[in-house]
């Protein structure tokens, strides 16, 4: 190939790939509960993880304040009752089953220092992409100094539902395109989200990733399933609150007019659903950007002037986040700046 022609190429495939990631928003993500390598993006997923119900006071709740969430403190809560990470049971994709003490050392995780627990750690509701493998490694690409402690190489994310809530589209569109996720009020919608459990290094690495959104305590119904065993009932998470609202898919600002994400699953659905590239056509439509989806993802990609115009016009097809009849999201102090967009 002449000098032209290899730069046309390989012109074509950056542009390929940054309309890929951005109409490929979610992203996959695993059918159960896993643990994340930091670094290498590999994962395994939990078969099974014993809980330890005669270490909880009954009530299967978890408690937590403001200032030690905020600061990054280590959680004291009935998540204690889960059994600790190196002894659960895990596969590869692929494999067979391993101890995850046996799995993370095959990784080049260090297990000198321990890997900790769950209550050790700042539980963070991930409903869009945070729950996709592919996301967490753009967010946590480098591994953990060789100094680190162990538990800072690994990711435990958790399968839950959700009550009452919905993941619907953001009124806003971020640096790669994508129109990202928020967490919406949706009385008897029940909805698949994950948990990312992180140390204090981690949630701070998180936070400079989530560009957009407000760091909140959220009081909720929610269930996690950490492999087959009887869900674990939890009535507070920690969460990223989209600052733009949620989409109405026209200028009317009600909540019935809001958009559902297709690759979310959920029961009892109220809103309509739509999937990345149809919610990009719709924005387009609102915006009155000319041009095909993926001309359009390329031209916002390219021309950040052109995206922040196109969010301004997405003001007023936006309707607030809601909580229903729970209470209020309680703002966390963030200890790191989110500068980021990766939503």
């Amino acid at each position: 190939l002449s000098s032209l022609s290899l730069f046309l190429n390989m012109a074509t495939s950056a542009s390929a790939a940054v309309v890929a990631r951005a109409l490929g928003y979610p992203y996959p993500r695993p059918a159960r509960s896993f643990l994340f390598v930091v670094g290498s993006g590999s994962y395994a997923e939990v078969v099974r993880w014993p809980l330890q119900r005669s270490s909880c006071s009954g009530q299967s709740t978890a408690v937590v304040t403001s200032e030690a969430t905020a600061n990054g403190d280590t959680v004291a809560a009935e998540l204690e009752c889960f059994g600790e990470l190196p002894s659960i049971m895990v596969r590869a994709l692929g494999g067979e089953e391993h101890l995850a003490a046996d799995f993370l050392t095959s990784a080049g995780v260090p297990s000198g220092q321990g890997f900790g627990n769950l209550h050790e750690r700042i539980p963070c509701i991930a409903y869009g992409s945070n729950a996709s493998p592919e996301q967490l490694l753009r967010k946590y690409p480098q591994a953990p100094p060789s100094s680190a402690q162990a538990q800072e190489h690994v990711i435990p994310v958790l399968k839950a539902t959700i009550k009452h809530f919905d993941v619907v589209y953001a009124a806003y569109i971020s640096s790669y395109g994508s129109v990202p996720a928020a967490l919406q009020h949706s009385h008897g919608t029940e909805c698949e989200v994950f948990v990312t459990f992180l140390t204090r290094t981690q949630l701070l690495r998180m936070h400079e990733t989530e560009g957009g959104y407000d760091f909140v305590k959220f009081p909720c119904s929610l269930r996690l399933s950490p492999a087959d065993e009887e869900p674990f009932a939890v009535n507070w998470c920690c969460k990223y609150r989209s600052s733009a609202g949620c989409l109405t898919s026209d200028n009317s600002g009600k909540a019935g007019k809001q958009v559902a994400l297709s690759e979310v699953p959920a029961t009892d659905r109220r809103f309509n659903s739509k999937t990345q590239a149809e919610v990009q056509a719709t924005i387009n439509a609102l915006t009155g950007c000319q041009g095909s989806v993926e001309q359009v993802v390329l031209l916002r990609v390219q021309n950040d002037q052109q995206r922040l115009k196109d969010v301004e016009v997405l003001k007023a097809h936006s309707t607030s986040v809601e909580v229903g009849d729970l209470p209020s999201d309680e703002a966390l102090h963030l200890d790191a700046d989110a500068t980021g967009n990766v939503a």
